[in-house]
């Protein structure tokens, strides 16, 4: 693989391949709720968390040639480890698929910028 043209705070694999790096990136946690009421009453007696997902939002991406085509002919799903202090505790956003992703094509490589895109399940550091 190359070495990529920006700093990096995470990590892109595929499987075990490390396909690419990426800077700023925000994890968030979403869920649906599940209510239900029972009559007469103003309060939930079912108030459970539903659905859940990670939507992620990525400053910057670098993703070699090599890998480029799986994000771009088909919406391939990618694991993205966030390495904070750079090395030690991680955190991972599996089966991440992007739902924006501007490019810019290099000779390298593609450099994708502010991209969004959504992970079902995330690892958290024990």
């Amino acid at each position: 693989m190359s070495t990529p043209l920006v700093g990096r705070n995470a990590v892109v694999k595929k499987g075990t391949d490390v396909i690419g790096y990426a800077k700023g990136v925000t994890i968030g946690i979403e869920a649906a709720l599940i209510k239900d009421y029972a009559f007469g009453s103003q309060d939930p007696v079912v108030l459970e968390s539903g659905n859940k997902g990670f939507p992620v939002t990525i400053d910057i991406m670098y993703v070699d040639k090599t890998y480029s085509a799986l994000l771009i002919t088909t919406p391939a799903k990618f694991d993205l480890v966030l390495l904070p202090s750079g090395t030690g505790s991680t955190y991972t956003v599996k089966n991440v698929i992007l739902n924006r992703c501007p490019m810019t094509f290099t000779q390298d490589g593609i450099i994708m910028q502010t991209l969004e895109g959504r992970g079902d399940d995330i690892t958290l550091p024990t």
